[in-house]
């Protein structure tokens, strides 16, 4: 099967709020409209950036049927899918039928709000248990999610952000379900586990037509040398150009002959990708989220007071100001008035 509609940029989108945590509609319609015009293939909803995990089933439903509904109808809608695990429970294995079952039902929600395809957020629920009773029940995972009818894309997050350490033969197991598309990569710092990934789909998974998605947002240019077709990432949220444009100069550079002035574009955009995503993507690191809605609102896009979700993450004036800076030197254009300092 041809996964070529995987091809291209896929932002991961946060949700705008009001201060109180509230979905900010207007800023959010705003942001819809600003991302049909970008030269995007698609967003990608309730993943990471979007906290799906922590959104009501309300909130979700929201924001799954605003951006379908915005969205020009090439670009797709990809819809992250999965559980969190609470305070209260216990990663036993008698609970894996309620998980499964309530990922379930926010898949076939998914569809049913006009999702094109599901990112399979890692069942860290499952993490604790031993391996070949993990191994056996994170393949029934996704077996049985890839019921529901949508193509799946692994992910393969890393575990201080909720995911689990895919091992080689899991890997292996996972890639091999007729369901699945292809694998988003969010290592965050890992290049060497990025890199027996790629080799691994490179290798053995060619004829299978299986998509590697990068979502390296600290090593985005390598992660195309390496082989990615696309990429899915929350430092696309904002100065999506930048991303866009990076991801066409490496597939020109990369072309059978290369081009030269392309692989000098690639180059520059690489180093301006990365002087934004050294501001972003910093400790704490659960504040990116918040950082881009702050390059989103230097951009004009959305007001100040939707510059919250659902975790509070304060900047200090220090931090904006180096964020700011940062879309300076990288070319990022800033509203009037907002780029000062």
């Amino acid at each position: 099967m041809s996964y070529n509609e995987l091809v291209g940029v896929f932002p991961a989108v946060p949700v705008p709020m009001t201060a109180e945590r509230r979905i900010h509609e207007q800023a959010h319609a705003s942001y819809t409209r600003y991302m049909r015009e970008q030269d995007v293939a698609g967003v990608a909803v309730w993943v990471h950036t979007g906290r799906g995990l922590y959104l009501t089933r309300e909130e979700r439903e929201y924001v799954c049927r605003a951006w379908r509904e915005a969205l020009r109808p090439e670009q797709k809608v990809i819809a992250g899918v999965g559980v969190r695990l609470s305070q209260e429970d216990s990663p036993r294995e008698f609970d894996f039928h309620k998980y499964l079952d309530a990922a379930l039902q926010m898949a076939a929600e998914a569809k049913e709000w006009g999702a094109d395809y599901l990112l399979v957020h890692p069942p860290a629920f499952l993490r604790q248990l031993a391996g070949e009773k993990a191994f056996h029940l994170i393949v029934e995972y996704h077996r049985q999610l890839g019921s529901i009818g949508l193509p799946l894309i692994l992910f393969y997050l890393y575990e201080a952000a909720g995911g689990v350490t895919y091992q080689p033969e899991l890997l292996r197991e996972l890639l091999r379900l007729p369901a699945v598309a292809g694998i988003k990569m969010a290592t965050l710092n890992s290049v060497m586990t990025y890199q027996d990934v790629a080799r691994m789909i490179e290798e053995e998974f060619a004829t299978d037509n299986k998509v590697l998605l990068t979502g390296e947002d600290r090593f985005v240019g390598y992660s195309y040398l390496r082989g990615a077709r696309g990429s899915l990432l929350g430092l696309a949220a904002g100065a999506t150009h930048l991303q866009t444009e990076l991801w066409k100069a490496a597939r020109e550079a990369l072309a059978p002959g290369g081009n030269g002035e392309a692989a000098l574009r690639f180059l520059d955009l690489t180093r301006r990708v990365d002087i934004l995503a050294e501001a972003t993507f910093r400790a704490p690191m659960e504040a990116y989220i918040t950082r881009m809605l702050w390059v989103l609102h230097y951009q004009g896009v959305i007001p100040a007071d939707a510059v919250h979700e659902v975790f509070a993450y304060p900047q200090s004036e220090e931090d904006l100001r180096w964020l700011r800076r940062a879309m300076q030197r990288a070319g990022v254009e800033m509203a009037r008035g907002r780029g000062n300092g």
